[in-house]
Protein backbone atom coordinates (compact mmCIF):
# COMPACT_ATOMS: atom_id res chain seq x y z
CA UNK A 1 0.00 0.00 0.00
CA UNK A 2 1.23 3.37 -0.71
CA UNK A 3 0.14 6.53 0.66
CA UNK A 4 0.78 10.04 -0.19
CA UNK A 5 1.81 12.55 2.92
CA UNK A 6 2.10 16.09 2.93
CA UNK A 7 3.19 15.94 6.91
CA UNK A 8 7.01 14.88 5.81
CA UNK A 9 8.44 15.56 9.43
CA UNK A 10 6.38 12.36 10.49
CA UNK A 11 7.78 10.44 7.73
CA UNK A 12 11.32 10.18 9.83
CA UNK A 13 12.53 6.45 9.48
CA UNK A 14 10.02 5.46 6.89
CA UNK A 15 10.86 4.12 3.39
CA UNK A 16 8.99 6.39 0.90
CA UNK A 17 8.74 6.88 -3.08
CA UNK A 18 9.38 10.41 -4.32
CA UNK A 19 7.32 11.68 -7.24
CA UNK A 20 7.50 14.49 -9.49
CA UNK A 21 4.70 15.33 -12.10
CA UNK A 22 3.51 11.59 -11.65
CA UNK A 23 6.98 10.29 -11.99
CA UNK A 24 8.78 8.01 -9.13
CA UNK A 25 12.15 9.92 -8.96
CA UNK A 26 13.77 7.69 -6.54
CA UNK A 27 13.02 5.39 -3.25
CA UNK A 28 14.24 5.79 -0.22
CA UNK A 29 14.47 5.96 3.81
CA UNK A 30 13.67 9.42 5.45
CA UNK A 31 16.64 10.27 7.14
CA UNK A 32 15.45 13.99 8.52
CA UNK A 33 12.70 16.24 7.80
CA UNK A 34 12.33 20.44 8.80
CA UNK A 35 9.25 20.72 11.58
CA UNK A 36 7.35 22.40 8.53
CA UNK A 37 7.49 19.49 6.28
CA UNK A 38 9.20 21.73 3.37
CA UNK A 39 12.34 19.88 2.93
CA UNK A 40 13.18 16.13 3.55
CA UNK A 41 16.41 13.81 3.53
CA UNK A 42 16.77 10.62 2.35
CA UNK A 43 19.25 8.53 3.41
CA UNK A 44 22.29 7.52 1.50
CA UNK A 45 22.04 3.97 0.01
CA UNK A 46 24.45 1.96 -1.95
CA UNK A 47 25.58 4.22 -4.95
CA UNK A 48 22.99 6.60 -3.70
CA UNK A 49 24.32 9.44 -2.10
CA UNK A 50 22.42 11.34 0.74
CA UNK A 51 19.70 13.45 -0.98
CA UNK A 52 17.55 16.69 0.05
CA UNK A 53 14.14 17.11 -1.21
CA UNK A 54 11.97 20.27 -1.59
CA UNK A 55 8.58 20.70 -2.01
CA UNK A 56 8.26 23.58 -3.27
CA UNK A 57 9.90 22.48 -6.60
CA UNK A 58 6.81 19.70 -7.05
CA UNK A 59 8.16 16.92 -5.20
CA UNK A 60 5.96 14.62 -3.35
CA UNK A 61 6.36 11.74 -0.84
CA UNK A 62 4.53 8.45 -0.51
CA UNK A 63 5.15 5.99 1.96
CA UNK A 64 5.48 2.76 1.24
CA UNK A 65 3.42 0.77 4.00
CA UNK A 66 4.73 -3.10 4.45
CA UNK A 67 1.10 -4.87 4.47
CA UNK A 68 0.42 -7.27 7.31
CA UNK A 69 0.98 -10.44 7.16
CA UNK A 70 -2.31 -11.90 7.54
CA UNK A 71 -3.22 -9.72 4.25
CA UNK A 72 -0.41 -10.19 2.06
CA UNK A 73 -0.75 -14.33 2.20
CA UNK A 74 -3.21 -16.89 0.73
CA UNK A 75 -4.23 -19.37 3.73
CA UNK A 76 -3.49 -23.07 2.94
CA UNK A 77 -6.60 -24.97 2.03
Amino acid sequence: MIIRHDDWARLIGATVEIRRQGNIVRTGRVDHATKDSNILWLAQEGNNPRRMIDKAQGYEAWEVAALPADLGESSPA
